[in-house]
């Protein structure tokens, strides 16, 4: 693929061949910095922001929304606090250059062991798309069409939304191209998350865009092609307003975790934790494993209210060489860099309860990933 590539790079140019990825030698295990990002196969640090992941032809595939090169705002010292970045308007203390633009670009890397990392290019650019202001990604593949699905918010304007923009692709790194627009599902549309499960897809949306309901998500199963919703849904509610949602399956539990709202702010957001025996409910929630209960009472102006210090994106099927899967929790933490799209990521191994509910994450400045193999269907998280 040899579509646009990041202009910040200066050297870098349209139509570039990209270096060839040559799988490594056995991995013992692979080391994933939080204080350092991983290094693409040209030796540059790979690009970040709102980020999806899908496992295809034993290969993950890295889904990254770029708002481009812009300043962070640091917004901790608002009468809001840390978390109420996204000024609409921008102020001239807190300037908003990124977050409600229109030059959000899609770019995906593809790894097979996530040490090495191929910029493969730009799967979305503003001119694959309607103007708008391009929020999200998700990508989800149809074994009954054999297409790739990728699903975003495609704003207006800063603060309305007309619904989701659709795209479709034969392959895995694109380009995908628009083929719905405006489409409704549960409510305003809001951040979400999608999910295949035996041929059948599924999306979550929060609500916290209607005034009327800021603490629910609804699932809502999608029609044969994955381009729209069918009647079928259900609702549940969370303790506080919560954004983000990340879907995945882990044998016969199906999770949805949550974090309190967080405009790409600093210091990053709950974890809260649901789950539930089938894709559509009920769901329970098991308690918030993603606050910070070593530091004072929460205080709106600190960034170190969470642990992570990072807002949630994905959670990764890693299968290990002794027939296990570990689940892999992906996070940007915003406002760590002096560019929105070079901001520090944090993973984290999630760590299971013998009831199947997920133990309180933990700050590590890295993370050891056990060995790994080919995925097996049942497993994957799209």
């Amino acid at each position: 693929m040899s579509r646009c590539l990041p202009s910040a790079w200066g050297a870098l140019t349209v139509g570039m061949a990209v270096s060839v990825m040559r799988p490594l030698p056995q991995v013992q295990s692979v080391r994933l910095s939080n204080t350092a990002l991983p290094l693409d196969t040209t030796g540059r640090s790979i690009l970040t922001g709102e980020t999806d992941v899908i496992y295809h032809s034993n290969a993950w595939f890295f889904y990254v929304n770029s708002w481009g090169g812009c300043r962070p705002v640091d917004c901790c010292g608002s009468s809001g606090g840390c978390a109420s970045c996204c000024y609409v308007p921008p102020t001239r203390r807190f300037p908003d250059e990124c977050v409600f633009t229109a030059n959000h670009t899609v770019y995906v890397y593809r790894t097979t062991d996530l040490a090495q990392w191929e910029l493969l290019g730009a799967a979305l650019t503003p001119g694959d798309r309607p103007p708008g202001i391009e929020f999200r990604p998700h990508v989800v593949y149809n074994p009954g069409t054999a297409l790739f699905v990728m699903w975003f918010e495609n704003r207006p304007s800063a603060i309305v939304s007309k619904g989701y923009t659709i795209a479709t692709s034969p392959s895995p790194e694109g380009p995908f191209t628009v083929v719905r627009t405006e489409v409704a599902v549960a409510d305003t549309p809001g951040d979400f998350d999608l999910l295949e499960v035996n041929g059948t897809a599924y999306h979550v949306q929060t609500t916290t865009n209607d005034p009327k309901r800021p603490r629910d998500f609804v699932v809502t199963v999608l029609d044969a092609n994955f381009t729209g919703p069918s009647a079928t849904s259900a609702t549940f509610t969370a303790p506080l307003p919560a954004e983000g949602p990340v879907f995945f399956q882990r044998g016969d539990v199906f999770f949805i975790l949550a974090g309190t709202t967080c405009c790409a702010c600093r210091g990053g957001s709950s974890v809260y934790v649901f789950a539930a025996p089938t894709p559509l409910g009920p769901y329970t929630y098991h308690g918030d494993v993603g606050t910070n209960h070593t530091t004072a009472p929460y205080d709106v102006h600190s960034p170190y209210n969470y642990i992570t210090r990072a807002q949630a994106s994905v959670v990764i099927s890693v299968p290990t060489i002794g027939g296990g899967i570990s689940y892999l929790w992906l996070g940007n933490q915003w406002v760590t860099s002096d560019r929105r799209d070079s901001d520090l990521l944090f993973w984290a191994v999630l760590n299971f309860t013998p009831n199947n509910t997920i133990r309180q994450l933990e700050w590590h400045d890295s993370t050891e990933v056990d060995p790994l193999v080919r995925a097996s269907p049942r497993d994957q998280v799209k």
